[in-house]
């Protein structure tokens, strides 16, 4: 019983000592795009409502995944839409969870900007 109580003493000194939990950043959405190719980028800090923020694509883009801010507990609901380099729209997409959305028909994205509420 004396060496539970020994073994339960430094559990909880390390639980004390461990540095605070650290939430994601609940004010950046990222983007990655999948070419024509079948290749893809990594994923991209896209921050969210900052207005529309230059994040040119190297090729046709097929697909575009999004993954909504996380505030620690659950995704937070984001709108992204996307523009051709001419700054002609390829559409919006509204998500509450990590994403892949089609870009239909393919092109060239220039431009992304993110919103929540």
């Amino acid at each position: 019983m004396h060496f539970s109580a020994i073994i339960a003493a430094a559990l909880t000194g390390l639980a004390v000592a461990s540095p605070a939990h650290h939430f994601h950043d609940n004010q950046t959405a990222q983007i990655a795009y999948t070419y024509s190719n079948g290749t893809y980028t990594k994923p991209i800090n896209v921050k969210v409502n900052s207005g529309t923020q230059k994040l040119p694509s190297t090729g046709i883009v097929t697909d575009v995944f999004v993954a909504p801010p996380f505030d620690g507990r659950h995704y937070v609901l984001t709108s992204c839409s996307f523009q051709a380099p001419t700054n002609k729209s390829l559409g919006a997409v509204s998500v509450r969870k990590p994403t892949t959305v089609p870009v239909h028909p393919p092109a060239a994205v220039g431009y992304v900007t993110c919103k929540s509420n």
